[in-house]
């Protein structure tokens, strides 16, 4: 489900629209209707946005033919999700977690103009260790243009790329509209991006080779448009690709990948531009808030696997629970929270976590750990055996010598006892040397 329209009636020509498609200058992507994108980064927050920055999700509105508004802000989109992913997406009693800012604003070299900007903070617990990492993301909006097919894909590409050598323009110029004591995180190269066009009948094939017959021609956009580029793909991969498309509606084709996602408004003729419209609020509203909603728990994913793979370093009963003790909040927060009966945006939601393996790397995690907690299990046992033959060691020597000192001349009692205890304490340190090889080459 998305969010509600008002119910259509018959459809009639409005006044003063034409029943002619769209008219396009990019041939197959209507120009009449801007190429939507949003751009997700990942980055740190350190300190909350102030001054500039109102709280809750960036305010959208869509007008259907009739006159209706539906209104999509932290309240409306609440309703069509759980009160627990409305906590950690839009807004929680006492916490800011989601801030934005409108602005008109076009990005150098690259013909993408900036309508908006939102942050959205990571509201879990994950230790000093996590300092200067990712803990949120950032949400870009605007629209994105170009004379032709290539051109428009060239312009994609450029608009998403976060490289600090090819992409430093971009990502200087969001790096500076960020809320001060926000940061790109140095790691990150390419962002997460939502792209939609609309298209009419005369969508222009981008790999007309015989090799790509079987590809349908909006598919081979959504190819295109997820991978920010204008080459054509392996032929072979059909099949895999097919694994990520979504049919929300007739008039509506979808990709989702590791890229995030890429749709296509295929109505046309009457009604072809309420309908990109309505699609357009929908994507930028709770499609993106799937997406925003991966990205952050992707975040989260990566850096409990970093945490994990350093208890190796020191793994200690205190170092395990608390790694462990994340873990559990994550999967009772982010991990297990849904959108509710909007079954479409949870699709988009599995789509993502499918293509970053992230349901994979969580079992791993949990895998892990449990081996660990084992390995723990097994030293502790092993030092209770340790005290045991410890105390046998000890115990029997002084039985030896207490029987010696009663039996024995009084002449050999004092060789004898040294004797003894010199045996004895020499096998004790040759069990602690043992013992102590053993550790140290499991946690190696």
């Amino acid at each position: 489900m998305v969010e509600s329209k008002a119910r259509r009636g018959p459809r009639r020509k409005p006044l003063g629209t034409s029943r002619e498609p769209p008219h396009s200058n990019v041939p197959g992507a209507s120009q009449a209707n801007p190429a939507h994108l949003v751009i997700i980064v990942d980055v740190a927050i350190e300190t909350d946005p102030g001054d500039g920055w109102a709280k809750g999700p960036l305010e959208l509105n869509w007008t259907d033919r009739r006159g209706n508004t539906t209104r999509s802000d932290a309240g409306s989109r609440a309703t069509y999700s759980t009160v627990a992913l409305s906590n950690l997406l839009y807004s929680k009693p006492n916490t800011s977690i989601r801030w934005h800012r409108a602005m008109e604003e076009p990005v150098p070299t690259t013909s993408f103009v900036c309508q908006a900007i939102e942050i959205v903070k990571l509201d879990l617990a994950l230790g000093k260790e996590a300092t200067g990492r990712p803990n949120g993301v950032g949400v870009i909006h605007g629209s994105v243009s170009g004379t032709s097919p290539h051109d428009l894909l060239a312009a994609l590409r450029r608009a998403v790329n976060l490289h600090p050598i090819n992409g430093k323009e971009v990502r200087k110029w969001i790096s500076q509209h960020l809320p001060a004591g926000t940061s790109i995180v140095p790691a990150n190269r390419q962002s997460v991006q939502v792209v939609l066009i609309s298209a009419d009948s005369r969508l222009e094939r981008l790999f007309p080779s015989v090799d790509y017959e079987r590809w349908d021609t909006v598919d081979q956009w959504l190819w295109a448009l997820n991978h920010s580029v204008h080459t054509a793909p392996d032929p072979a991969i059909q099949d895999s690709f097919a694994t990520g498309l979504l049919r929300p509606s007739a008039a509506l084709r979808m990709y989702v990948g590791h890229q995030g996602l890429a749709a296509v408004v295929t109505a046309n003729g009457i009604g072809a531009a309420t309908e990109y419209a309505y699609t357009a609020f929908t994507v930028r509203t709770l499609f993106t808030d799937a997406l925003v909603l991966g990205s952050l728990q992707r975040i989260a994913i990566t850096e409990l696997e970093r945490q994990v793979y350093a208890l190796l370093a020191g793994l200690t009963t205190a170092s395990l629970t608390r790694v462990q003790d994340r873990l559990l909040s994550f999967r009772n927060t982010y991990w297990s929270v849904g959108f509710g009966y909007a079954g479409q945006v949870d699709r988009v939601l599995r789509g993502y976590q499918d293509a970053w393996r992230l349901q994979a790397k969580l079992s791993d995690l949990v895998q892990h750990l449990g081996e660990y907690a084992q390995q723990l299990q097994t030293r502790a046992a092993d030092t209770v055996n340790l005290m045991v033959m410890l105390v046998t060691l000890f115990g029997v020597p002084v039985a030896i010598v207490v029987a010696i000192w009663a039996g024995t001349n009084r002449d050999w009692r004092g060789l004898v006892v040294w004797m003894v205890l010199g045996l004895t304490i020499g096998a004790v340190g040759l069990l602690i040397r043992f013992c102590v090889a053993r550790w140290q080459g499991e946690g190696g």
